[in-house]
């Protein structure tokens, strides 16, 4: 007879691991001895940790899912796993299973091996304690169904019992009733059959019944045709109507339907309660500010809040309110918990900024040449561009090589203020570990830096420099990997994940230099790398960095946010931190998560993760400093939040959606997103980009009153009135947005595509453990009036006319568009005869473009040979 499904499926449920590499074996394990007739698992329990239990048909059976042994077998014999058992001889590991054989004793472990179930079928001959009563078909088992064919199926003894459904088996055929038909087999009544209604194979809805011979629902349900299903009638927003749509768009449930009510307002094709929605108060349009609540259609300051002249204020920050109302701190002086402190030196009482005024370089009454800059508290940047308003240090500037427009020839370098020959690259030390190391570990910890070595490429073409972050002594396994690169007013700081000596294990490295490629040292943060680093744009020189870096433990995912005010942290299983930007309040960070997250928390406060996603994963946004809060980005779906820039007092970020968020619908099965958000969480606008297949946005900055947005797609998008059409699958789109308002100004369809890190750095990442996810890499910038991106491309591409052809499998391409229009200004490849990826770009400001890409194999630049492994690249305007 047939077994009960219920219990089968306890059975399965224990060994579906590893029943398809060996097969459930069925036997008595002697250890035990089990009772003449069992009624549940308890029943059968063995005590052996390494089998599974199971009543089938009153009898008890014990399996030995080979998955509870790894490397070994389970031995009932012995009492569990083989190699759980010491030995000094084979007799110790002898054993009355007749399923096993071959027992020997090794390394000081026994070892056996499985006879086997020769058919495969899950279950073994009676002489081994299993129930397969042909074990040389598949067919027949203890498991399987009996048919009409005059075979013993299910090996319980009789033949073709229970085979035909309603009918009876003679002679190995169906012979059905009256009013009943053959459907698959087995005789069925298509009156009443809810698989076979009417005629055979019409299935009823889920949860339907058949009523002489036509589906139907029950009393009380109704049936939701797009589901199949028959169902209640939903009345939760989250769960409206038969077919228990979500209400996305802000309506309520009414009758079963998703209605925006009498007393609601539409405004942004959205429907709002007026009398408390902060975005529409009172009236479309009407936003309160950060420190009021909507109470009954009017905007109300909360009992904590604080306003000067009707604007809420921090008294602790707010330069202009520091402290009190009106008392406004001095120029070059910032607000610091209520106090107006001075970021330079008090020269002849009034508040100088030493690192950048020529008058008082890095000291009251240090004054610079004329002509020179005050550059990082150090006099010699020269403004020798007069058009171009360019800042060139004299010292070490081929162009401007011991002075203005003293030009070095094109194969020789500058240094020291002469123009030096050199074709090969100069191995380096990382400096004296002094103040212009970049700590990046917790506060409060003692420092840690590296004197690393590392390799300067002198001038070529075109080039004012490469930094190979990798030195001639670097093993391949420990090469580091470009993560990230931000620029500083001359000189780039980047950071890499790779070996670090002094942890003994894989993890991120802050590196800076100058364009000679001048290093104060590497600073290390241990465990994980940094995603995203940003400069603070108020600070010139190599000011400290802003950096998002993420850590695994056993457990859970640190994401920790580094910025000058303070370290802040967010904890979750899954979560990842891939930007970080500088706003009006604060640092705040941005990634993707599934699952819980925490709150933002800093100092030695307790982080709980207790915010979940709506959906398989979702993005978000951590507000940092006085009020910290964050917000989930997405729909029920899985969505993304990528990047991030920081614009007036409010943020824009970037990512993926699918389906239906809050109103926005994608085009195709995902689409790229990219919204402006306040600093309480709410939009001032969304756009979605998108066609038909799946599309993303990977990267965003701000530029003069503009959104520049690139990402990937794949066929047709349109984005305001312009259609553009991707090259090959899984292309770039460049794309300017109205900061304001999120209206398109133009867009570009570029035939290259994001590095996919975690793919080409497997070797590294599979070293972590847990590993940890890493975002695709595209580099964006701007500069005064153009952008920069970098991508990869193979083979040949056209760039509105200018053509490029890889070298190797793949190469860097470095691409400079007008910020007004898009139209491309100029276009390079860089790479070699091996697999060459872009990793992020940044503009200091002379104008050079800093790539930050990692080489496959040696790159010539002229008469130069770069090495493999991580590089920075300058390229001169």
């Amino acid at each position: 007879m047939r077994r009960p499904l219920s219990l089968v499926l306890v059975a399965l449920a224990a060994w579906v691991v590893g029943c398809e590499a060996e097969g459930f074996r069925i036997r008595d394990t002697g250890v035990r001895i089990d009772p003449p007739e069992c009624f549940d698992l308890g029943d059968c329990d063995d005590g052996i940790e390494c089998t599974s239990d199971d009543c089938a048909g009153l009898r008890c059976y014990h399996g030995r899912p080979p998955g509870f042994c790894p490397g070994s077998a389970c031995v009932p014999d012995h009492g569990g796993c083989a190699s759980s058992v010491a030995c000094t001889s084979d007799l110790d590991c002898a054993d009355d299973d007749a399923c096993t054989a071959d027992e020997r004793c090794e390394l000081g472990s026994c070892t056996v091996r499985y006879l086997g179930d020769r058919d495969g079928d899950g279950d073994l001959q009676p002489e081994c304690g299993g129930g397969d009563c042909d074990d040389a078909d598949a067919h027949v088992s203890i498991y399987a169904d009996e048919q009409c064919d005059g075979r013993d199926e299910d090996c319980d003894g009789d033949v073709d019992e229970s085979s035909c459904g309603l009918g009876q088996c003679v002679n190995g055929a169906c012979v059905c009733p009256e009013g009943t038909a053959i459907c698959e087999g087995a005789c069925v009544d298509n009156r009443t059959d809810v698989e076979h209604c009417g005629t055979c194979g019409v299935s009823c809805a889920s949860g339907g019944v058949c009523d002489q011979g036509a589906c139907a629902c029950p009393i009380g349900l109704e049936l939701c045709a797009e589901q199949n299903a028959c169902n209640t009638i939903g009345t939760t927003p989250r769960s409206c109507g038969v077919c228990r749509v979500s209400c996305d768009d802000g309506t309520q449930c009414i009758d079963g339907e998703c209605i925006c009510p009498d007393d609601f307002l539409t405004c942004r094709g959205l429907c709002v309660d007026p009398r408390s929605n902060r975005e529409h108060c009172g009236a479309c349009g009407v936003s309160c500010q950060w420190c009021e609540e909507c109470v009954e259609g009017a905007c109300v300051p909360r009992a904590d809040a604080t306003l000067c002249d009707g604007i809420c204020t921090r008294l602790l920050s707010d330069a202009r309110n520091c402290g009190e109302c009106g008392h406004a701190c001095a120029a070059d002086e910032s607000c610091s918990r209520g106090a107006c402190i001075c970021s330079g030196a008090y020269c002849d009482g009034v508040c100088t900024p030493t690192r950048s005024d020529p008058a008082n370089c890095g000291g009251c009454g240090v004054v610079c040449p004329a002509g020179s800059r005050c550059e990082d508290s150090r006099c010699g940047c020269v403004d020798c561009d007069v058009s171009g308003g360019r800042c060139a240090d004299v010292s070490f500037d081929a162009d401007h090589c011991g002075g203005c427009d003293l030009a070095c020839p094109i194969d020789q370098g500058c240094v020291d203020g002469v123009c030096v020959a050199s074709t090969s690259c100069v191995t380096r030390d990382g400096g004296d570990c002094i103040d212009a190391v970049i700590d990046l570990r917790p506060r409060g910890g003692s420092a840690v830096c590296r004197e690393m070595a590392y390799e300067w490429c002198p001038r070529a073409p075109g080039i004012a420099g490469v930094v190979r972050l990798d030195n001639p002594y670097t093993v391949e396994s420990d090469r580091n990997v470009p993560l990230a690169l931000a620029a500083a007013r001359q000189g780039v700081c980047a950071t890499t994940l790779g070996y670090v000596v002094e942890l003994d294990a894989y993890g991120g490295v802050s590196w800076c230099f100058d364009p000679q490629g001048r290093s104060g040292g590497a600073a290390i943060i241990a465990g994980g790398g940094a995603t995203q680093l940003l400069l603070d744009a108020t600070q010139p020189g190599l000011s400290p960095p802003w950096l998002v870096s993420t850590r695994a433990t056993a457990a859970y995912r640190v994401v920790t946010a580094r910025t000058p005010a303070d370290d802040w942290r967010l904890i979750g299983v899954t979560v990842v931190g891939e930007a970080v930007a500088s706003a009006a309040r604060g640092g705040v960070i941005a990634g993707t998560f599934s699952g819980a997250i925490s709150p933002p928390c800093s100092g030695s406060a307790e982080c709980v993760a207790h915010v979940t996603a709506r959906g398989g994963t979702d993005g978000y946004v951590a507000f940092t400093g006085p009020e910290p809060r964050l917000v989930t980005v997405g729909g029920p779906s899985d969505d993304a939040v990528h990047t991030i820039v920081g614009v007036a007092d409010d943020v824009v970020i970037a990512g993926s959606f699918r389906g239906s968020w809050d109103g926005l619908v994608s085009h195709g099965a995902s689409d790229a997103f990219v919204a402006r958000m306040r600093g309480d969480g709410s939009y001032v606008w969304r756009v979605a980009i998108g066609g038909a297949s799946e599309d993303e946005a990977l990267r965003v900055v701000e530029h003069l009153g503009a959104v520049i947005v690139a990402g990937r797609f794949s066929g047709s998008i349109t984005i305001g009135d312009q259609t553009i059409t991707a090259p090959r699958p899984g292309a770039l789109f460049l794309a300017a947005l109205r900061a304001d308002t999120g209206a398109p100004s133009w867009a570009r369809a570029i035939d290259a595509r994001p590095w996919d890190l975690a793919r080409d750095v497997d070797a590294i990442l599979e070293s972590a453990a847990p590993p940890i996810a890493l975002p695709l890499r595209l580099g964006l910038a701007a500069s005064a009036s153009e952008i920069a991106i970098t991508a990869d491309f193979t083979g040949t591409i056209d760039l509105a006319g200018t053509s490029l052809t890889s070298v190797g499998a793949s190469d860097v391409l470095v691409a400079r568009f007008a910020s007004d229009d898009g139209r491309l200004l100029a276009a390079r490849g860089l790479g070699g005869v091996g697999e060459d990826h872009a990793a992020d770009v940044a503009i200091d400001d002379t104008g050079t473009a800093w790539i930050a890409a990692h080489l496959g194999a040696p790159m010539s630049l002229g008469a130069v040979s770069i090495g493999e492994g991580a590089v920075l690249i300058g390229v001169l305007p």
